[in-house]
């Protein structure tokens, strides 16, 4: 039994020495979305296309991609419901500073709601919220 619990304790102690790397980035100077655009009937009757600019500024950009980084969420008029989820395309700058990001929905959306988007830093790296807000009332 006292090699058991020997082997058990070593092997513990092992595996919390072996170094694992730690991911971690600077905040953003601001996070901001503007000028949201929603359209309607582009495709199909009551379809529901959201254009989002975004400017998430930082004096020295990450060495991640955007895509590794933030999220950004739409959610019901309540904030309940998680409606979709878009990552950004790191065209210029990793994707950081001024960018878009769409959303589209076929069907299912209810025109002329207060739909809520938010920005969400990857929980990996950060694990929080932050941004704003922006609803589309």
């Amino acid at each position: 039994m006292k090699k058991l619990l020997a082997s058990i304790v070593l092997a513990i102690f092992f595996m919390a020495s072996i170094p694992t790397p730690a991911l971690a980035m600077a905040e953003p100077d601001s996070v901001t979305l503007y000028d949201i655009e929603i359209f309607q009937g582009i495709l199909v009757t009551d379809d529901f296309l959201a254009i989002v600019p975004y400017n998430i500024p930082f004096a020295v950009p990450p060495d991640e991609y955007i895509t590794e980084t933030f999220i950004f969420r739409l959610m019901s008029p309540d904030g309940a419901t998680e409606n979709g989820t878009m990552l950004a395309y790191p065209r210029y700058e990793g994707g950081y500073g001024k960018g878009v990001v769409s959303f589209y929905f076929e069907e299912g959306m209810v025109w002329n709601s207060a739909y809520i988007f938010r920005v969400q830093e990857s929980v990996d790296l950060c694990g929080k919220f932050v941004g704003p807000a922006h609803s589309t009332d």
